[in-house]
């Protein structure tokens, strides 16, 4: 299926999605599917955070 030279409402009805999803893929096609995280960053990854949490070993 070819798009060029396509609106954007006509790409969007061929795909079944709305305009603005599609107007704003096309302005940053890099990001495109990049989730925005909110909150605070972690500082330590999460096999850091196992090692830390997890039991001992046994010696015996």
């Amino acid at each position: 299926m070819s798009f060029a030279a396509k609106k954007i409402g006509e790409i969007a009805v061929a795909i079944g999605r709305h305009r603005n999803m599609v107007s704003n893929i096309l302005k940053d096609v890099e990001n495109c599917g990049c989730i925005k995280r909110s909150g605070r960053i972690l500082t330590i990854v999460s096999a850091d955070n196992r090692k830390m949490v997890s039991p001992p070993q046994c010696l015996g």
